[in-house]
């Protein structure tokens, strides 16, 4: 890497005080009124890419959004070479997500190439700054749908094109509303020869580093994850016409199962279990539920642990 000059102290702050910004701007890009969700292939996420890419090309990166809906800028190499180094992380996130969570990522990777192209630092390889359509899983309840298809690891035969949304939308017709074309995924994939090194710089979304009173840490493994989906289903009743002893009532039952579901993670050293999400039918306050459905999360870095958990 040559240059003729270097960022100082005044620099870095300069770019840190242009992420923090960048970050607040993009909360507007939500797609609730109340609080920030970003959702896959969404308005928002339409907004935010747009903000994005002129910001990217403003520090001279070219841009592209892939088949999979996944914004990629990229600083080209000087000389030209094949190979890239990735920074980033996603752009999608949970309902009243954080500010930070996923596009604190994308941002450090913008602002290490826009000092590049303001102090004219020559890399001798490509810097990608990729900002990945899905991981939460909200819209579709499946995440990476991003990563895996620059893994190669999503093809256009994939069943997942044909799941549905909330709203009967195929994965594969909000693609296309995107202006992305599931039938070429191929072309996201990176080669694996080209890929120097991925980076995703992260908020830590636990509160083990601010216990410990550390600024930083560094991740050692990736937990594995398992969603799954379970009906308790009953006889709906009258709450004050039919006796306790002749209900069957499938909530208690869905309730017993998310507190079993907490001791046997509390049981196996290192396994995240939640039951983040019940349906319940009819949901009126004086009717006994007929029905029951819960969204279960299960998580550990030692696959073998979490299978048999599960």
């Amino acid at each position: 890497m040559t240059h003729t000059t270097s960022p100082d102290d005044a620099a870095f702050a300069a770019a840190t005080t242009r992420l923090l910004e960048r970050s607040s701007e993009l909360i507007s890009c939500s797609d609730s009124e109340v609080g920030l969700a970003r959702l896959f292939c969404s308005p928002a996420m339409a907004k935010a890419h747009q903000k994005l890419t002129g910001w990217m090309t403003d520090a001279g990166m070219s841009t592209q959004v892939d088949a999979a809906g996944n914004l990629i800028g990229r600083l080209p190499a000087e000389p030209t070479d094949t190979r890239s180094l990735l920074i980033g992380s996603h752009l999608d996130t949970v309902v009243n997500a954080g500010q930070f969570d996923g596009t604190l990522g994308v941002l450090m990777g913008l602002a290490v190439a826009e000092l590049c192209h303001r102090y004219e630092l020559r890399l001798p390889f490509s810097l990608d700054v990729l900002g990945f359509s899905e991981e939460e899983g909200i819209r579709y309840q499946t995440p990476y749908i991003g990563s895996r298809a620059i893994t190669g690891d999503l093809t256009s035969g994939d069943p997942l094109l044909e799941r549905l949304d909330d709203h009967g939308v195929r994965l594969a017709d909000a693609l296309g509303q995107f202006g992305c074309d599931a039938s070429q995924f191929a072309q996201a994939v990176y080669d694996p020869e080209s890929v120097i090194a991925f980076i995703e710089p992260h908020i830590e979304q636990g509160p083990v580093l601010e216990e410990r009173g550390l600024p930083v840490g560094v991740v050692t493994g990736v937990a594995g994850q398992t969603r799954a989906s379970f009906r308790f289903v009953g006889e709906t009743g009258h709450a004050g016409t039919v006796p306790m002893k002749l209900r069957r009532d499938p909530l208690p039952a869905a309730a017993k199962f998310a507190t079993q579901v907490e001791e046997i993670a509390l049981a196996c050293e290192g396994t995240l279990a939640t039951v983040g999400r019940l349906e319940v039918t009819p949901n009126v306050a004086n009717v006994i539920p007929e029905e029951v459905a819960v969204r279960l999360d299960l998580r550990h870095l030692d696959d073998d642990k979490r299978e048999a958990s599960f």
